[in-house]
């Protein structure tokens, strides 16, 4: 699991980084705007672009796109109408159709863009991407939501091993969204900050950026490495939750699930120390050059969730040395 979560998180890593270079270079909405409109509009927008070409082929492709447009929206209700066929049933079923409701909104205003209630918040043409962004991200949370609840009622069925196994899978997944963030979102924040004091943002402000322009750069990297420094920290703490974990099914009792975990609330608390100086080191440095900077930003980290993490880290640790004894207690007896 280890070493398989690893190679996916490079893949991952690299594939991300390089969207975000070319969709910051080439994005025509406005590069990071334009990028994550894209983005939560997968694959909606798509899917709206090709019927879109066909409705405008001619009358037999606007037919053809018409039927195409109703069959991917009821998708949803298809499922829901089949699995209740088969016998199965949940509360949350009552989503999906919700969801075929908002992906025919949804995929219509992607294919007219001139329906968008949005179309003139944005006179610069980030209009299509901010409608596209809004909408995707209301369908995919309502399909999201829905697998969520589903899953939710599977875990309140299982036996521990298989919750292990559900737990191993969901710390997975976690990892893969804060290796996007990182890969992703903090170099596309880079790039969009770089641009934004090129050569001519520079002219219009004067000459007090071109002393510190230098000076600047590094400091938006310092200031955005901070920024994701606890999703770096988390990943690790994940991969050593995912060696607890495996620890667990072999033995709870074992030796090995005190180490794991121990090991675990000791990387807990040196991440709390991590942030916090490393928050405060990145405030004291740019404290004197801050005027001369074209971009300062001054921070308080409070990790409340890290140190939560930690207590309830060590308080696991306790458990299971305390779990150890008794059974060893309790062998003894026997």
């Amino acid at each position: 699991m280890r070493k398989k979560l690893t190679v996916f998180l490079t893949i991952e890593a690299v594939v991300c980084f390089a969207a975000a270079a070319v969709l910051s270079a080439v994005g025509k909405n406005g590069g990071l705007f334009g990028a994550v409109g894209y983005l939560f509009s997968f694959p909606y927008y798509p899917i709206a672009l090709g019927l879109r070409a066909l409705s405008l082929s001619g009358t037999f492709g606007n037919a053809i796109a018409l039927v195409l447009y109703a069959c991917v929206c009821l998708l949803p209700t298809i499922y829901i109408i089949i699995r209740r066929r088969r016998g199965k049933r949940t509360r949350a079923d009552a989503l999906m159709p919700v969801g075929s409701a908002l992906l025919f909104y949804g995929l219509y205003v992607m294919i007219n863009p001139g329906a968008s209630p949005w179309w003139s918040y944005f006179p610069d043409g980030n209009s299509a991407a901010f409608a596209n962004a809004v909408l995707g991200g209301v369908i995919h949370s309502v399909l999201i939501g829905y697998a969520l609840l589903r899953a939710l009622r599977k875990f309140s069925v299982s036996d521990t091993k298989p919750l292990l196994k559900y737990l191993r899978l969901l710390l997975g997944a976690l990892a893969a969204v804060l290796v996007f963030g990182i890969a992703f979102t903090m170099p596309s924040e880079l790039f969009s900050a770089f641009a934004s004091f090129s050569a001519e943002s520079a002219a219009e402000l004067g000459a007090a950026v071109p002393a510190g322009r230098g000076l600047s750069g590094v400091f938006l990297v310092l200031q955005n490495l901070v920024a994701h420094c606890p999703a770096f920290l988390q990943i690790l703490v994940l991969y050593s939750a995912i060696d607890l974990i495996s620890a667990l099914e072999q033995d709870a009792y074992g030796e090995e699930s005190i180490t794991a975990a121990g090991k675990m609330s000791k990387l807990c608390a040196v991440s709390v120390i991590i942030i916090m100086l490393s928050n405060i080191a990145v405030n004291l440095l740019q404290l004197l050059p801050a005027a001369s900077l074209y971009s300062a930003q001054f921070g308080l980290s409070l990790p409340l969730d890290s140190v939560a993490l930690v207590l309830i880290a060590m308080l696991l640790a306790k458990y299971f040395q305390r779990g150890k004894e008794i059974k060893e207690d309790s062998d003894m007896i026997i």
